[in-house]
């Protein structure tokens, strides 16, 4: 059996999990329980003083007990949500409506997700990418529409450049890149760099609208590795910031404030 702190061992990274993501590592434990299946599991009992899971945080460090009520409450809600998105129905055949097991709509969602990639989803909270993209890109990245979370952090990337260069909207794509880092009269050049070094910028842009935003937007599946759509999602949430930064360096106004 697979226990909640054995796949979060920390239990400050485990409070950090939105009510979804915190939603797939009670899925993955509640699956991991050969009695779930068979005989199903009531919620009273699962958070019972002898079973709930958040004691065995405390168990393995007494320090941690501070967190038993706080994971308590979060393990509750994402009971919840598992239900109300049938990854929990009610045990067949069974008198007690409070008996449940894992659905295989559950199932299926573990062999989507992957435990590896539940961790890595922990990489993408809302309160870590930039405010124009946070929860589109999350919501994507949790549904598997791995070419729509790129292309979203991209395309804010373009619209964010634009605005605030003052562009017109027929300005776009590598050019547009072009127009605003370009060493000579770019509204978001870096004037602390040599202009060999601003032109290596000017070019990271362009580079990045042309190979991660065209070719999500121009074909199918373009991106279908979680691990790939990981990267490149913080790769264009870094270079929304670098723009809030050149922008407020160079006098002009951010589209949208960066994350603290």
């Amino acid at each position: 059996m697979l226990e909640i702190h054995q796949i979060i061992p920390d239990p400050d990274e485990l409070l950090a999990l939105d009510v979804s993501e915190a939603a797939r590592v009670l899925l993955r434990h509640l699956d991991s329980c050969p009695d779930v299946s068979c005989f199903g599991v009531r919620k009273s009992t699962f958070f019972g003083l002898s079973a709930n899971p958040a004691f065995a945080y405390s168990r393995a460090d007494s320090s941690a007990g501070k967190y038993t009520n706080k994971i308590t409450e979060l393990l509750k809600k994402a009971w919840e949500w598992l239900l109300n998105e049938s990854y929990l129905v009610p045990l067949s055949g069974s008198t007690s409506s409070e008996l449940v097991r894992v659905s295989r709509k559950g199932r299926h969602a573990l062999e989507e997700w992957g435990f590896d990639r539940h961790r890595l989803n922990s990489f993408l909270r809302n309160s870590m990418l930039h405010p124009t993209i946070a929860d589109d890109v999350v919501s994507a990245m949790n549904d598997g529409r791995y070419d729509i979370a790129i292309f979203t952090a991209y395309r804010a990337l373009e619209n964010n450049v634009r605005e605030v260069c003052g562009f017109d909207q027929g300005d776009i794509g590598v050019s547009l890149m072009r127009k605003a880092f370009n060493s000579k009269d770019g509204p978001l050049k870096d004037s602390h760099l040599v202009a060999g070094e601003q032109d290596a910028m000017m070019n990271v842009f362009a580079g990045a609208i042309g190979s991660f935003k065209n070719s999500t937007s121009h074909r199918l599946n373009a991106f279908g590795c979680f691990e790939e759509a990981v990267a490149l999602v913080l790769f264009g949430n870094y270079l929304l910031n670098q723009v809030d930064e050149l922008a407020l360096a160079n006098g002009l106004q951010p589209g949208a404030p960066s994350y603290p």
